[in-house]
């Protein structure tokens, strides 16, 4: 089930974000959930990950969210590895995660409402995670970076949405540039 914002797709992607950033979403080979450029995605902390307490998931809107003209809209074809997919019929599922690292900042802005809402913008581009290869999966380590995994890629944008006080934009970005400073380059500040 998508996140609990009762704004539409289309009235972010006319609102002006505070933060963005280049990224991607990850663990589409496992959840094979295809997005559509012209609907934004929510993302929120996953609450049952047993294997991940700071795992964030990016989900479809639910379908209430979503303008009807949009619906039938296909966001992947039909083909031998699964069935046509349409907006209606993505609604509210969970496309992907945050990548590692990323998502244990994102969720600790999120729950000490730092930060009130976040939308990923898909970009349309699809690659292949080649380094490392891609049946490697992320691993935590107690105090160190995490493994980086494979698997399919999407490009993102995330739009940060902070509260109305304004003053806290300059904390959540200096927060936002040391943690980016440690992954290598997998996201950057727009």
């Amino acid at each position: 089930m998508a996140g609990s914002s009762s704004a539409s797709t289309e009235s972010y992607q006319n609102k002006p974000s505070d933060i963005q950033i280049s990224s991607t979403i990850r663990g589409y080979h496992a959840f094979r959930i295809r997005p559509i450029q012209c609907v934004w995605l929510d993302v929120f902390p996953e609450k049952n990950n047993l294997y991940d307490p700071t795992a964030v998931g990016v989900w479809f809107p639910d379908i209430g969210e979503i303008p009807t003209t949009m619906h039938q809209l296909v966001t992947r074809e039909g083909n031998k590895r699964g069935p046509q997919q349409t907006v209606k019929g993505n609604a509210g599922k969970q496309v992907g995660r945050v990548p590692a690292n990323l998502c244990t900042k994102l969720k600790e802005l999120l729950v000490t409402g730092q930060v009130k809402e976040i939308k990923c913008e898909y970009t349309g581009d699809v690659s292949i995670s080649s380094n490392p290869p891609v049946h490697q999966r992320y691993k935590r380590i107690k105090g160190k970076q995490d493994q980086p995994g494979g698997g399919g890629i999407l490009n993102c944008i995330y739009h940060l949405y902070l509260p109305e006080d304004k003053k806290t934009i300059t904390t959540v970005r200096e927060g936002l540039e040391e943690t980016l400073a440690t992954l290598a380059g997998t996201a950057t500040l727009l």
